[in-house]
């Protein structure tokens, strides 16, 4: 029987050889450092379903652009089923956070799934927070979250889509309010124009500086700059000028202006 003494002793040495050896990954590029934790929460949107290959290939998006965000230091949050993009981004979560150190972080992996009443399978390493409505759910991940990466989906996710960018627009109405990104990540540029349709037939969102906030990019890495660049902002933090360069480009209000539907390229 080892006494206590002896037994605080070995789990020190435990203590110390494991630091070494997380060192030495660190050092050779095998592990990431424990990041900073931001507390900047990201909702990510996309469909539900895995059955063509470009729902293959933005649940592969999803997953990355989950792992990049939590090694980055940020929150993530789904609508919260155990299904397509939101399997994806709660185990990538789930396994990053675990890989750096950092599991038990508040809030870090977030499902926002509805009642009990609906009996579809939950996320089992993410934090459930549970709504009675779809309404209420959608209102929680808007609420809760500092940016917002939309992948391409069915209806659901249009309807996210247009809610958060309409969300986005009654908030900056507001004196002081926070600048929230919305980007889309759309394969098939179904999303890029179905937003386009709606602000032609809307000149409230074609006119609003929301439209200036709005990005249309093909990576995870892309929208990872752009989450870095708007926490950053909001944090009151300096922004290199040609970062900023960067990502306007990228904006709704380029795209949109590109199909010819602003006067000289102007309009908003």
């Amino acid at each position: 029987m080892v006494d206590g003494k002896e037994g605080a002793m070995t789990h020190e040495s435990g203590q110390v050889e494991e630091a070494v050896v997380r060192a030495d990954e660190v050092e050779q590029g095998k592990i990431f450092p424990a990041p900073e934790d931001r507390g900047y929460k990201v909702s990510i949107f996309g469909t539900g379903s895995n059955k063509t290959p470009t729902d293959s290939r933005v649940i592969d998006m999803a997953g990355d652009l989950s792992r990049i965000l939590i090694e980055s230091g940020n929150h993530v949050a789904t609508g919260g089923y155990n299904v397509g993009i939101m399997k994806a981004v709660h185990a990538e979560a789930a396994e990053t956070a675990e890989r750096l150190g950092i599991a038990g972080r508040e809030g870090l992996n977030t499902a926002y799934p509805l009642s009990e009443k609906i009996k579809w399978p939950v996320p089992d390493r993410a934090e459930v927070d549970r709504s009675e409505s779809l309404s209420l759910r959608l209102s929680k991940l808007i609420d809760s979250s500092d940016a917002f990466v939309v992948f391409s989906g069915t209806m659901g996710t249009e309807t996210e889509l247009l809610s958060t960018v309409n969300s986005q627009m009654l908030e900056m109405a507001k004196e002081g309010a926070q600048i929230k990104p919305v980007i889309v990540i759309d394969p098939t540029s179904e999303l890029s124009f179905f937003l386009a349709d709606r602000a032609k037939k809307d000149p409230k969102f074609s006119q609003s500086s929301v439209a200036e906030h709005v990005y249309l990019v093909s990576s995870p890495e892309e929208a990872n700059e752009i989450v870095d660049i708007y926490y950053l902002m909001n944090a009151g933090k300096e922004v290199e000028p040609e970062r900023l360069e960067k990502i306007k480009p990228e904006s709704f209000k380029s795209f949109f202006s590109s199909l010819g539907t602003f006067e000289d390229g102007g309009g908003i």
